[in-house]
């Protein structure tokens, strides 16, 4: 990238930027699995919808400010500038299209994917937690080590 090497700048803005290559993904994503819908369509929509706005005037946002930055004679600060915007730019549009598509056809629905439901299979498989003994049981999984709450 124009001749740039791999110096403390360049390094500097390498781990700050790591934050903002994922910061949009994840708003997506927690909107998404906690969306009431059931279908991904629906989720999607949700988390469009939810999140959507903010991620986008965030993203304007660090991207305006980014194009100040260009116009420094700093070197530190144009560097950063340019590794921002860029980043910024890139997250926006894979967070938007690319990520949100794959969760309209591939996310997950229902308890895939939700830790809490295999961690309870689990202990049920291994016997550390009874077996559950109504169908909504499953939602809430007692560790082995708990000691039931007596009542007045």
């Amino acid at each position: 990238m124009q001749g740039w090497t791999l110096g403390l700048i360049e390094a500097i803005c390498a781990t700050i930027v790591v934050g903002f290559s994922v910061d949009y993904v994840v708003h997506y994503a927690i909107a998404y699995v906690n969306a009431p819908q059931p279908t991904r369509e629906g989720k999607v929509t949700h988390a469009m919808i939810e999140v959507g706005i903010s991620v986008m005037a965030g993203a304007i946002t660090t991207m305006g400010a980014s194009a100040f930055l260009l116009l420094t004679t700093v070197q530190f600060f144009f560097k950063f500038g340019i590794f921002m915007l860029s980043t910024v730019a890139f997250s926006i549009f894979t967070a938007n299209v690319a990520f949100t598509a794959l969760l309209a056809v591939l996310g997950p629905t229902g308890d895939t994917g939700n830790l809490y439901v295999y961690g309870a299979r689990a202990g049920r498989a291994m016997g550390l937690i009874k077996a559950k003994s109504h169908p909504g049981e499953d939602k809430v999984a007692a560790s082995a080590t708990s000691k039931p709450v007596s009542e007045p």
